[in-house]
């Protein structure tokens, strides 16, 4: 009998500058550290357990509770702060409405990293957040022990459908949604993050994320960032002029200058006349 395909990893990545991350600001301006926990255990059990998502239902958010118990998390600890987590994209919404699952195009692309080298490490296509390439292996049968609506299978199939006709004739290959070209810029975004690393131990993390903050700030239909809307691009080029920028605008406040005196104070000079009027001659 063939060994089950292993789904789970044993580590995972962790960003040094996550807690800079937009959408987790939100949960830790909401509910502090301990929101912020939550969602890296929530990490650590998906890529452990299925590797790339997780069924959210009672028993699961049990087990969950039974692992992480020394945390202080309780069921309604999870049940406040896992919906904001949605809200906010750190788990995808769509796929959560429809198949009750936590999941992100971040941690399947983070999990087909980490498998790369394994062969029977597939994504079910139902959840698949990630533009399908040959890269992607792709599977139709369902993960989860309930059958997947039809209408979903239908749609995904439909993006898939093959670039000829039925007489062998070319056709145009279905447009790409908003939501698709969205997540493909994050995806993007990401890429060029992590380009930038490289230069930390010259310019200092503080600089960097500033340099990275600029120029991936997406446009008004947040299809593209401002990168990518560059005639030419050469980061090390630009980071050296974003260096001298901030030397010749100043980063932060002038050191204040110390005030030179120019003559007696206000009260020196009652005192000095309060002194004549007395007849002393001379400070006490």
């Amino acid at each position: 009998m063939a060994r089950p395909t292993r789904q789970g990893i044993d580590y995972f990545p962790y960003d040094v500058d996550l807690d800079l991350d937009d959408k987790l600001q939100m949960i830790v301006a909401e509910f502090k550290g301990k929101g912020e926990m939550l969602f890296i255990k929530l990490c650590a059990w998906i890529y452990k357990t299925n590797g790339y998502y997780t069924e959210w239902n009672e028993d699961v958010q049990l087990r969950f509770l039974r692992r992480y118990n020394y945390c202080g998390f309780s069921v309604s600890f999870l049940n406040e702060v896992v919906p904001r987590c949605i809200k906010w994209g750190l788990f995808d919404q769509g796929v959560f409405n429809t198949f009750h699952i936590l999941t992100s195009a971040r941690i399947q692309a983070t999990w087909l990293d980490a498998t790369s080298r394994r062969k029977d490490c597939i994504i079910d296509e139902k959840m698949c957040l990630l533009e399908v390439s040959a890269s992607i292996q792709l599977t139709e049968t369902p993960l989860m022990s309930e059958e997947m609506p039809q209408s979903k299978v239908k749609e995904i199939k439909e993006k898939k459908s093959s670039s000829t006709g039925e007489n062998g004739g070319a056709v145009s290959p279905p447009k790409k949604s908003l939501e698709e070209r969205e997540r493909e810029m994050v995806i993007r975004q990401q890429e060029f993050y992590k380009s930038l690393v490289e230069y930390v131990p010259t310019y200092g993390k503080e600089m960097i994320r500033a340099f990275y903050d600029y120029w991936s700030e997406p446009n008004k239909s947040r299809t593209k960032f401002k990168k990518e809307m560059q005639a030419t691009w050469d980061s090390k080029l630009r980071l050296v002029t974003w260096e001298k920028n901030q030397e010749r605008f100043g980063k932060g406040a002038k050191k204040q200058e110390t005030p030179v005196t120019t003559g007696p104070s206000v009260r020196e000079v009652e005192e000095a006349e309060n002194r004549k009027k007395l007849g002393i001659h001379g400070k006490s």
